[in-house]
């Protein structure tokens, strides 16, 4: 007896020390979205877009200046980190053709290639929003960080109070060694045009889930609401990312 008494204690001991040991370790350092320097890592992608209001027919794409708009696709998507300053991004299996090499910054933010591209626009969000988040994130720690406008958006010709939106980002919860990430924000504008006032509410909405400081998956939607006389739009376009 006195024996399997010391075994439960000294078991009881090394989970406890354990999960003191997962706790710092999220202490210590924020999690990250990008692999470490050297690794690959591929996600199943999506892209989800919606056009309730009638600005494009659901699933077509609309080409403005050369750039195609956003449509639905799914597929994979690789990250190749091979150098610290740089990430490589490779589409296959459904998605958009994609195989180029971004510079990263050194707060870890991703640069956006030269055409939109939806998941160029969601690492950059989530690495923007953790390169801000201050050292140490515990539950219902909370910052605030300005998100570029989807760059799709922005071929439209939005004005430049437009370009970015500010949002609020706060850790939802952990729990052993995960961790929940949720931000929102919102920019609305009104603007005169040749047509009357124009009313225009960009809203995001961003969720990530970490484990072991590992992003496991995280998604982005980004809605437009646009009311110009008597005409109302409005879109939506979610991309997500989760670890195969």
């Amino acid at each position: 007896m006195a024996r399997l008494l010391v075994q439960f204690y000294c078991s009881a001991a090394v989970a406890v020390f354990s999960a003191l040991s997962v706790g710092a370790a999220l202490a210590d350092g924020n999690p990250s979205f990008l692999p470490d320097t050297g690794n690959t890592r591929s996600f199943t992608a999506s892209e989800e877009y919606q056009s309730p209001g009638g600005f494009m027919p659901p699933g077509h794409s609309m080409t403005v200046k050369g750039v195609v708009m956003p449509h639905s696709q799914m597929g994979t998507l690789t990250i190749n980190r091979p150098a610290v300053d740089s990430v490589h991004i490779t589409a296959s299996e459904g998605l958009d053709a994609f195989d180029q090499t971004l510079h990263v910054d050194e707060r870890g933010v991703v640069d956006q290639p030269k055409s939109p591209y939806p998941f160029a626009d969601l690492l950059n969000s989530v690495t923007g929003m953790m390169a801000s988040a201050p050292a140490g994130l515990q539950k219902d720690t909370t910052w605030d960080v300005t998100v570029s406008t989807p760059s799709w958006m922005s071929a439209m010709g939005m004005p430049k109070e437009m370009s970015s939106i500010k949002t609020t980002a706060k850790v939802a919860a952990v729990a052993g060694n995960t961790m929940l990430i949720h931000a929102d924000g919102k920019n609305e504008q009104n603007l005169s045009t040749g047509m009357g006032n124009q009313r225009t509410v960009i809203a995001i909405t961003v969720d990530c889930a970490f484990v072991s400081s590992q992003m496991q998956k995280c998604s982005r939607k980004t809605s437009m609401e646009l009311s110009l006389s008597s005409m109302d739009i409005t879109v939506s376009d979610t991309v997500e990312l989760k670890a195969k």
